[in-house]
């Protein structure tokens, strides 16, 4: 009998799932789809990664989507890789760039640069808890996960070298000292070598933050760079002069600088004269007046003094008295023996 045989017909059309820079994945394939499917496509990011949005046939922020398939769709999921933060600090006395709050993209590095203030240095950066030293400047590779880097500086520090023959100056030795920090120092003066010798100060030399020589047994300055200080001394010797017998001498005693020489005059009162130098005298000066003494050590002299002898004169008159055997008697003085 007749019969009649009447195909029947569907479509289907394409979906393509696509992923941008395989940062994630979609969880269905690219296929034939039937006309008036409805499908969920989820979209699932990699570590590291998070999910932007859908481009392509459609464009949407959501996830997942959902979509019928009444056309054909092609449809990219996109992803963009999580910031990572490092929180970066410094201070005080200096800088970090950058600072704060830093966020960095995934995988990428991050650099930072460590500035001290003036007169300022790096003591020390600390990575992740961890101390790392005092460089400048700092690489973060390949970041993947938060990070903190710390800044520290301490201020610049210059050495004082003090040098003294003798006494005890402040500071002595070696000292460590900050930056423009005030530096009093000074040498006890004089210093005494038994009873008839001293040392005093007289004056210094510097180098760095010192002036190049001063006079004094003290100075004050700001240390802003390595320095040295030198003491100077000279030598003293004690002169003492004496008078035996009636007379002067015109020199005090006292403290007197090793290689000067004192001249000392000696002088008679009336009725006497100068008799001599003893003590400390050089040899064949023993008689000089006035006396010149070289200070090359402590000298103790005495100048002697003695009454001038006397004399009387005898007129006898007339003068036949004499031939006739006329004396003359003394009856009173030093010597009446005769």
């Amino acid at each position: 009998n007749d019969a009649t045989l009447v195909w029947n017909w569907k479509t289907n059309y394409w979906g393509e799932w696509q992923v941008a820079s395989g940062q994630g994945q979609v969880d269905k394939i690219s296929g034939w789809q039937e006309a008036g499917t409805n499908l969920s496509i989820t979209a699932t990011p990699s570590n590291g990664s998070y999910f932007v949005n859908w481009t392509g046939g459609i464009v949407s922020t959501n996830n997942p989507i959902n979509l019928t398939m009444t056309q054909a769709y092609s449809v990219t999921a996109n992803f963009g890789l999580n910031p990572n933060g490092i929180t970066a600090s410094g201070g005080p006395n200096g800088s970090i760039a950058p600072s704060g709050a830093v966020s960095v993209a995934y995988g990428a590095n991050a650099s930072f640069t460590i500035t001290p203030n003036a007169n300022y240095h790096v003591t020390n950066v600390i990575v992740d808890g961890t101390a790392i030293g005092p460089p400048n400047a700092y690489t973060f590779l390949n970041v993947t996960n938060a990070h903190t880097i710390a800044a520290l500086f301490g201020v610049d520090q210059y050495t004082l070298s003090i040098s003294s023959a003798y006494g005890a100056p402040v500071p002595s030795g070696l000292t460590t000292n900050n930056w423009n920090a005030l530096v009093n120092a000074s040498a006890g003066s004089p210093v005494a070598n038994g009873a008839s010798t001293q040392y005093v100060c007289s004056g210094w030399t510097g180098t760095g933050s010192l002036p190049a020589s001063g006079t004094s047994n003290s100075v004050a300055f700001n240390i802003t760079s390595d320095s040295t200080l030198a003491w100077l001394w000279k030598t003293n010797y004690i002169l003492g002069v004496g008078v035996s017998g009636y007379g002067s001498v015109g020199v005090a005693n006292g403290w007197y600088a090793a290689g000067t020489n004192v001249t000392i005059t000696a002088t008679a009162s009336n009725g006497n004269h100068f008799a001599g130098w003893t003590g400390d005298v050089p040899a064949g000066s023993t008689n000089d007046n006035p006396l010149t003494l070289a200070m090359s050590q402590a000298r103790s002299v005495t100048a002697n003094f003695a009454a001038d002898a006397g004399s009387v004169t005898v007129n006898l008159s007339p003068s036949q008295a004499v031939s006739a055997g006329a004396q003359w008697h003394l009856t009173s003085g030093p010597d009446t023996s005769w």
